[in-house]
C-alpha cells in the first residue's frame, strides 16, 4: 500500500488539474506465503479496494501478488510466458545467463539490466542500502516470530515512537527555522524604516545594502 502511493503523487500537476489519474498497478514479489493461502494452489492474486456489496470501488489501483515459494516449476517444465517470467524472478539471483527455454528480446534486456556491475555507484550504493533495509527488516521480523507476537509489537511500537519523536523535533526545528527567518525580516525591515526616516533616499539604501529598489519603495509606502 505505502508503495503504491508514490506513482500516484507524481502524477499531481500544478495549476489547473482535472484530477484525472492513469492506473497504477502494484506488484509484490513475495518471498513468503501468505497464512490465509497456504493450502491454495495459487501463484498469483489480484486484489482492487472493494465497497461493503463486493463491488470495485476504484478501478485504477490494483495491487497484484506473486507468492513464490509456490512456484516449483524447473527449467525444463516452463510451458507459458507466465511460468518463464515467476522461473526469473525466483531464480535471477543465481543465473549467470539466460536460460536455453528462456529466449527474446525482453528477457535479454531484464538480464542486461539485473548485471549489477554496470551499476554506477551511486546505483549500486542505492542497491545495497536497499538490501540492507531488507535484510534488517527480515532478522527483525525472524526475531519477532521466535520471541512472540507481544515483543514484535512491542519492538514496532517502540519504533512507531521513534520516528514519531523525530519527526516532532524536524517540525520544532523547522518552526524555529522560520520564526527566526521572519525575527531576521522584521529586523531588517525595522533597519531599513530607520534608515528612510532618517532622511536617506530610497535609492541610496538600495545601493548600500545591495537589495531591490523595488522592496525598498514598498517599505516606504507600506
Amino acid at each position: 500500500m505505502y508503495y503504491s502511493t508514490f506513482p500516484i503523487q507524481k502524477q499531481a500537476q500544478k495549476g489547473e488539474w482535472d484530477y484525472q489519474l492513469a492506473a497504477v498497478y502494484t506488484v509484490g514479489i513475495l518471498d513468503f506465503v501468505f497464512d490465509e493461502e497456504r493450502d491454495s494452489g495459487e501463484v498469483m492474486h489480484f486484489v482492487q479496494l472493494k465497497n461493503q456489496e463486493n463491488q470495485v470501488f476504484y478501478d485504477k489501483l490494483t495491487f497484484i501478488y506473486l507468492e513464490m515459494p509456490k512456484f516449483v516449476k524447473t527449467e525444463a517444465e516452463l510451458e507459458t510466458d507466465f511460468d518463464k517470467w515467476m522461473y526469473v524472478f525466483k531464480n535471477l539471483h543465481k543465473l549467470d545467463k539466460i536460460p536455453t527455454r528462456i529466449q527474446g528480446k525482453i528477457f535479454e534486456k531484464l538480464f542486461g539490466e539485473a548485471e549489477l556491475s554496470k551499476l554506477k555507484p551511486t546505483d549500486m550504493m542505492a542497491y545495497e542500502e536497499s538490501l540492507k533495509v531488507y535484510r534488517d527488516l527480515k532478522a527483525v521480523t525472524d526475531t519477532a516470530y521466535e520471541d512472540g507476537y507481544k515483543e514484535a509489537e512491542n519492538v514496532y511500537m517502540i519504533k512507531l515512537e521513534e520516528e514519531r519523536h523525530q519527526k516532532e523535533e524536524e517540525r520544532h526545528q523547522k518552526e524555529e527555522e522560520r520564526h527566526q527567518k521572519e525575527e531576521e525580516r522584521h529586523q531588517k525591515e525595522g533597519a531599513i524604516l530607520l534608515l528612510l526616516a532618517s532622511g536617506m533616499s530610497p535609492k541610496h539604501i538600495s545601493e548600500k545594502l545591495n537589495l531591490p529598489l523595488e522592496y525598498i519603495e514598498s517599505l516606504k509606502s507600506s
